[in-house]
């Protein structure tokens, strides 16, 4: 059995990384839900629109966090069955390159000083030269969102679900809340959420 030495600072560290997990469990919750109302309202407000909305400042009791309606980046890919749904729809799309075509040398071969003097000389005059000395590399394309996407979705999805879905594989929201003052009510309402988490 090990011996137990007194270190101040062990209660409290134990504490505050109990409360840090719950925090981060319900934070998890808290925000997808949160997201999920963003959603809504740019759904809502682009339907009636045709158009997408304006981000927005949004405000409850006395918080307030920027609420914006994002494309995704180039470089997340769509998978297939995203761009099956966005091509049903006639969604625009970009293709990105993500592998030029190209040749390169064989690592095999790299430090094979016979092999590279040959190739010194001359390349066309070379004889006994392994087959896969080079190594091809077929150009290799992947499916993206394009600028157009999130606009096409609005001007052509009516149905709420539909354009949700689709909204979805094109863009994100991003959720930036202002900071608050840590005070007794701040205490009290994370003491809360925690406990209903539980």
């Amino acid at each position: 059995m090990k011996p137990e030495i007194k270190i101040e600072g062990i209660n409290l560290l134990s504490y505050l990384k109990t409360a840090l997990k719950h925090i981060t469990e319900v934070t998890k919750k808290v925000e997808a839900q949160t997201k999920e109302k963003v959603w809504d309202h740019f759904v809502s407000e682009g339907k009636k629109l045709t158009r997408q909305p304006q981000n927005f400042c949004g405000i409850d009791k006395t918080s307030k966090a920027d609420c914006q309606l994002r494309k995704k980046a180039y470089t997340t890919k769509l998978t297939p069955e995203e761009l099956k749904l966005l091509n049903k729809y006639r969604i625009s799309t970009d293709k990105i390159v993500c592998q030029e075509e190209s040749f390169t040398v064989n690592p095999e071969y790299q430090t094979d000083k016979e092999i590279l003097d040959k190739v010194k000389k001359k390349i066309s005059e070379i004889k006994d030269l392994p087959d896969d000395f080079f190594i091809y590399h077929t150009e290799e394309l992947y499916s993206a969102t394009s600028p157009k996407s999130i606009q096409q979705i609005f001007n052509k999805i009516d149905n709420p679900e539909e354009l949700k879905t689709l909204l979805k594989i094109v863009s994100t929201i991003a959720i930036k809340v202002e900071e608050v003052d840590v005070d007794d009510n701040f205490i009290q309402v994370i003491a809360k959420e925690i406990k209903k988490g539980k």
